[in-house]
């Protein structure tokens, strides 16, 4: 079970790679904003995703809030 394990996880990884060097080589020919990634005040784009703290902030507290206070594991 380990060995599928490892050959998924590495086969993951190999086309993430392959993925992020595919997006950079076509938004670099595209525009001139071809960032892998890119910090500012408010958030941090993953290549063209823009991931924004307060966002990530609120959709914490709302998973937080309809959480049951008492978990019963079975």
């Amino acid at each position: 079970m380990k060995k599928i394990t490892l050959i998924i996880t590495c086969a993951c990884l190999i086309a993430c790679a392959g993925m992020t060097v595919a997006y950079y080589n076509t938004a670099s020919l595209g525009y001139d904003n071809a960032n892998i990634f890119s910090f500012y005040d408010g958030g941090v784009y993953v290549l063209d995703f823009d991931i924004n703290y307060e966002k990530v902030k609120r959709g914490f507290s709302r998973i937080k809030e309809l959480a049951p206070k008492k978990f019963i594991s079975i």
